[in-house]
């Protein structure tokens, strides 16, 4: 044979990277098949196949089963192996499980079918130690019509599998590891596939609520019937279709008892979760979830207990608060809030707390506190104290109580309590202890006042019928003199009087009228003191152009009593000047005099009941005269100002003229 034949008859070893250099390479003149040139065609062929394809292969050839291999099984039979195992009987190369391929070999050497394997598991020595390797494979025979039963040899198709079947072992296990723990979840869970959410698993808690052991295997719209018409299918189906997760809370189920037939709402707290195979694909729905209805029923009996006491604080006007001890957290209701001057939506702290507190009552507060959340002492939180709002400055009065809570080692959990915004009573309070202090001044200025001012006239008429049965022809004169004395007697009667009706709520106007002018009356007024003192002047300016709604006695009273008091304070050489105007609707009347200038300190007290300020002689009164004054231009809606500088003094009523 020549070179070029030889060369020829030997093109199927061709190719075929490490396993096929070692075909070319080994020495077949020892081998039971012989030197490759006299192989029967259908070994050429299949060895061609071998060498040529990607496609893990092996020959068995012969009885003795001499191994051949391409590389991509190399990959798989180990460095070792490799090495020395081609052209080998297959009961050496494989000595570790020949007892297992042994028998497949001879099935098909003997005329039986080809054998299939999946996943098989074959225990292989590789790298130097015995491994667990999986295996889909196959046998084939091939064909030799001079070999017995016409087979020469098993043509061996494999892929190790090793990889794919540990991971779904790790898979299954995981798969199995989270059914056991969703078996024993407090939750219930039930797991659904497919768009007719087919079910697959119910846990045992699911089982004793919906007696669901008889669901796996079903469509849930046929396993669960009473859920039509609630939303829970439409929900299902939208998670399918999107992929979204959706959550309920609090949701109620209506359904029957499968046994009994009996009525049943339970209220649920569950998600709908999509999950997805290897490959990304919507596979079906998850759901867990709980039981919560007997905290439904808890809230609601909470909620109406709750509600309960807000209306019965809010009748009371009484808030409530909480601080959390080791955290300082502060809860206050709104009510709280305005009682520090908070908006009702701001957050608080015990930083806003002890801030809002009036600096004189933040000491005692916090040692108040102090002694309620002390577990030595745990005290009755009882105070009343001032606050200054956050936002808006007013200074507030709040009466608050609370007591600690300790838990079982002693430690203060919290503490919490009420508080009222006592301020309209503290108000109330302390303007009832300034009158009750201002009428014991008063009663004290009027007993002593009245004491001395009523005794002068009487006394004043008690000398005079003294000397009139002494000395009778001075009958004339000292009839004047008693005359004066009782009129003044009169006019501190009358005062008296007046006071006495205001403080006690009578009012100083009697009866108004707009038809009688009231200029006559300001007139006669000023005639009768000129009377009194003749050598005074008072220039009178009496303009009114507009009529005057008023009680015209009262107005001349409050004229006489201003023009009375410039007499005695004025200077005797300067005119007393008497002002009055009606027009644009208002009415002025002013009296000024010329004198010494009043101290600012004396016109803050001026219309105070018995002030008098510094008098004169015989003409002191009894301090009633400027509070009488201002009380009938406050009947009246007016008021009376006072300006002193540069030595005059003048008096000013305003007041509407249709009062």
């Amino acid at each position: 044979m020549t070179d070029a034949v030889h060369a020829d008859e030997l093109k199927f070893l061709a190719g075929g990277g490490f396993s096929g250099a070692q075909l070319r390479a080994f020495d077949w003149t020892s081998s039971p098949l012989g030197p490759p040139v006299d192989w029967p065609q259908s070994l050429r062929t299949a060895v061609k196949l071998m060498l040529n394809t990607r496609h893990p292969l092996a020959i068995f050839w012969g009885p003795e089963a001499i191994h051949l291999f391409n590389d991509a099984l190399a990959q798989s039979i180990g460095a070792e192996r490799r090495a020395v195992a081609m052209a080998q009987p297959g009961a050496i190369v494989w000595s570790e499980i020949w007892d297992v391929l042994g028998p497949q070999f001879d099935q098909v050497m003997a005329g039986g079918s080809a054998t299939w394997h999946e996943n098989q598991l074959v225990p292989i020595i590789r790298d130097g130690r015995l491994e667990d390797v999986y295996w889909t494979y196959s046998y084939c025979p091939i064909d030799d019509p001079d070999a017995p039963n016409e087979v020469g040899g098993v043509l061996v198709i494999a892929t190790e599998t090793t990889a794919t079947v540990l991971a779904e072992k790790r898979r299954t296990a995981e798969a199995e590891r989270q059914r056991s723990l969703f078996e024993q979840a407090p939750g219930f869970v039930i797991i659904m596939r497919g768009p007719e959410h087919v079910v697959e698993f119910v846990n045992r808690e699911h089982r004793r609520l919906f007696d669901s052991d008889t669901w796996p295997g079903k469509p849930i719209r046929v396993a669960f019937p009473d859920l039509a018409g609630q939303g829970f299918f439409e929900m299902l189906d939208a998670v399918y279709a999107t992929g979204v997760t959706q959550k309920a809370h609090n949701a109620p189920v209506r359904y029957r008892q499968p046994e009994t037939g009996e009525a049943k709402t339970r209220y649920l707290d569950f998600i709908y979760a999509p999950f997805f195979d290897g490959d990304g694909r919507m596979s079906g729905v998850f759901c867990e979830g709980f039981d919560v209805t007997d905290r439904v029923a808890a809230e609601a009996e909470l909620l109406s207990a709750e509600e309960r006491l807000r209306l019965a604080t809010e009748a009371a006007d009484i808030g409530w608060w909480d601080v959390e001890e080791g955290h300082g957290r502060l809860s206050w209701p709104p009510r709280v809030k305005a009682m520090f001057g908070i908006s009702p939506g701001a957050p608080v702290s015990m930083d806003d707390f002890y801030n809002g507190l009036h600096p004189d009552d933040r000491d005692q507060v916090a040692a108040v506190y102090a002694g309620a959340a002390d577990p030595g002492r745990r005290e009755l939180y009882d105070v009343e104290y001032r606050t200054i709002g956050k936002e808006d400055g007013v200074v507030r009065w709040v009466a608050a109580k609370g007591r600690g809570v300790f838990d079982e080692t002693g430690r203060c959990k919290r503490v919490i309590g009420t508080a009222i915004d006592i301020t309209e009573r503290k108000l109330a309070q302390e303007e009832k202890r300034a009158r009750e202090q201002e009428d014991a001044e008063l009663r004290e200025q009027f007993i002593a006042v009245l004491g001395h001012d009523l005794r002068n006239p009487l006394a004043s008429v008690a000398a005079g019928t003294s000397i009139l049965l002494r000395r009778p022809e001075k009958a004339a004169e000292i009839a004047e003199q008693m005359e004066r004395s009782i009129s003044r007697m009169s006019a501190l009667i009358e005062n008296i009087l007046d006071f006495a009706r205001g403080r006690l709520g009578g009012g100083f106007v009697t009866s108004r009228d707009r038809e009688m002018p009231l200029e006559p009356v300001l007139l006669q007024v000023i005639q009768e003191l000129r009377a009194v003192h003749p050598e005074r002047s008072v220039v009178v300016d009496i303009d009114l152009r507009e009529s005057v709604e008023c009680d015209r006695q009262r107005i001349g009273q409050l004229l006489s009593n201003l023009l009375g008091n410039a007499f005695v304070y004025g200077t005797p050489s300067a005119p007393i000047q008497v002002h009055a105007r009606a027009d644009d609707g208002q009415f002025r009347l002013s009296v000024t005099n010329a004198g010494d200038t009043l101290e600012r300190s004396a016109i803050e007290r001026l219309f105070h009941p018995f002030f008098r300020g510094g008098v004169r002689g015989s003409r002191e009164g009894l301090g009633l005269g400027l509070y009488i004054c201002s009380e009938i231009a406050k009947a009246h809606g007016g008021t009376i100002e006072v300006t002193s500088e540069s030595g005059t003094t003048c008096f000013t009523l305003r007041m509407p003229t249709g009062a």
